[in-house]
């Protein structure tokens, strides 16, 4: 009976990407008992190739997120430099060229908040599975989606106490012309 650590081996030296060979010899396992459990966990193994590739995407700044910040960096330091420009010195079409590409790359990167409903989730997970959506992309739609429910919940809770504001000061008037 093979050990839970070497199963663990297993997983991660097939995530890191080694043939079932060569993780078969690295783990001390024959070739048979590697392609058993390359069936066996497979899942394991995909998810764990999911988490390193998210931890080197987040290490070289390859998100989403990162992107739009390095962006947003860039943009103001064009801003800045459009701002002190001496367009004697400089082609003003060279600045204005790169100040416009950087928004056009902006533009690209953000997510437009829409209304998420969980009845969507079933596709969205299939789209995420067939790499067609991002899972950052659904992660934004998931906030934007509760950013926006809550601002709508801000909106009637104002709007309920401008109508209990408005049947107090009915109820006021009213008592004060019968105490009349």
């Amino acid at each position: 009976m093979k050990t839970n650590e070497t199963k663990q081996a297993f997983v991660l030296a097939r995530a890191e990407g080694l043939s079932l060979r060569k993780a078969a010899e690295r783990c001390g396992i024959s070739p048979a008992t590697a392609v058993k459990w390359q069936g066996t966990f497979e899942k394991r193994i995909s998810r764990e190739k999911q988490n390193r590739l998210e931890e080197l995407a987040a290490e070289y700044s390859l998100t989403k997120e990162a992107r739009l910040r390095a962006l947003g960096s860039l943009i103001e330091k064009l801003n800045q430099q459009i701002e002190s420009l001496d367009f004697r010195k400089i082609p003003p079409e060279q600045i204005i060229r790169l100040y416009l590409q950087s928004l056009r790359n902006a533009e690209k990167e953000y997510v437009t908040p829409c209304k998420l409903d969980m009845q969507d989730l079933p596709a969205m997970l299939d789209a995420v599975g067939s790499g067609e959506l991002d899972p950052e992309q659904v992660r934004a739609m998931a906030s934007a989606s509760e950013i926006h429910k809550t601002a709508i919940l801000q909106e009637k809770v104002k709007e309920l106490a401008g109508i209990l504001d408005d049947l107090k000061t009915e109820m006021d008037r009213m008592k004060q012309g019968t105490d009349n």
